[in-house]
């Protein structure tokens, strides 16, 4: 069960992001997935530290900086990431579509 949190206004300071990750597991969740709007790189940077506080954890950023978060994601130990069936389809705002979003992660991992 993949438990969730969004704020489409702001990302809030890491230490309220991690009792959010908590509170999921406190509540059954198998992944806890944390989604926040994003304005700034620090942003970006406080939802990928999530990552480091324990497994199963899904960060994205949304907006258009929110972009390196959903590439990272899978990189830095998220079960999953999400992607648009194609350009004009996404469903939350700095979703890349699935063909650019596989084009990025190959050049990641092969250079």
């Amino acid at each position: 069960m993949i438990i969730s949190y969004h704020n489409h206004e702001e990302t809030p300071l890491r230490q309220a992001l991690t009792l959010m990750v908590e509170e999921c597991f406190d509540l059954g969740a198998d992944i806890a997935k944390i989604v926040c709007r994003v304005q700034s790189p620090q942003d970006c940077v406080r939802l990928l530290s999530l990552y480091e506080t324990r497994q199963n954890v899904i960060a994205l950023g949304l907006g258009r900086l929110g972009v390196i978060t959903r590439i990272a994601a899978p990189f830095l130990g998220a079960p999953l990431t999400y992607a648009s069936l194609g350009p004009g389809k996404e469903t939350a705002e700095g979703q890349p579509d699935y063909k650019t979003l596989e084009t990025v992660m190959k050049f990641v991992r092969n250079g």
